[in-house]
């Protein structure tokens, strides 16, 4: 299959061929990876003042990708998990896209290389659900039925999550230890990047 390097050409053939043919996926994927490139196209015409159709895959650069990433969580508002979401649907577009245009894999893998952002609702329920299960004695159904009844309030839970690192790490500072020095800090179901949590951290310390 020839595939041209214009971008509406490969979105047509990953929905059609790839998503729709191929892995059948449901209605809610579908939906949800559209409406991922209806945002990335709008943030690319602020960007490049250019529709879609006359983008080029050069242009979606892992740099790019990543300030769209940010758009996302500071002009959006959207929670890291959303985030993450959005940047799975634009893995499977260039995992898909890497079979036809092997010329363009050096682009392609930095863009795969774009690292999730992981909170601790993250961890709960994609790394260590075995672990959740064997400390709390909950199944993910459990947790799910927890979380849509408002147990696990965001707000609260943020708060918690932040106080406990808060401590944390004044007490690892006397030995000389900074944990989150460059990185980012994840909450139950938000992240913060080292200067927002050290910023906010400091600010508490002289308030």
């Amino acid at each position: 299959m020839k595939i041209s390097k214009n971008i509406s050409s490969l979105l047509q053939e990953f929905f059609t061929e790839y998503l729709i043919n191929q892995r059948q996926a449901s209605q809610h994927t579908i939906a949800s990876y559209r409406d991922t490139f209806c945002l990335l196209f709008r943030y690319a015409k602020q960007r490049y003042k250019k529709l879609p159709v006359a983008l080029v895959l050069s242009e979606l650069n892992a740099t790019f990708i990543s300030e769209f990433l940010n758009h996302l969580e500071k002009d959006r508002g959207v929670s890291a998990r959303t985030r993450n979401q959005r940047l799975a649907a634009i893995r499977s577009f260039f995992r898909y896209i890497s079979l036809y245009v092997p010329e363009e894999i050096a682009l392609i893998q930095q863009v795969l290389a774009i690292p999730n952002k992981r909170c601790l609702k993250d961890v709960i329920t994609q790394l260590e659900p075995g672990l959740f299960k064997k400390v709390t004695g909950l199944t993910m159904k459990d947790f799910e039925l927890l979380v849509s009844l408002g147990l696990f309030n965001s707000a609260l839970m943020n708060d918690a999550v932040y106080k406990f690192k808060r401590y944390e790490d004044a007490s690892l500072s006397y030995t000389g230890i900074d944990r989150h020095e460059s990185e980012e800090v994840g909450l139950y179901d938000t992240v913060l990047s080292a200067t927002d949590y050290q910023a906010t951290f400091v600010n508490e310390g002289t308030g």
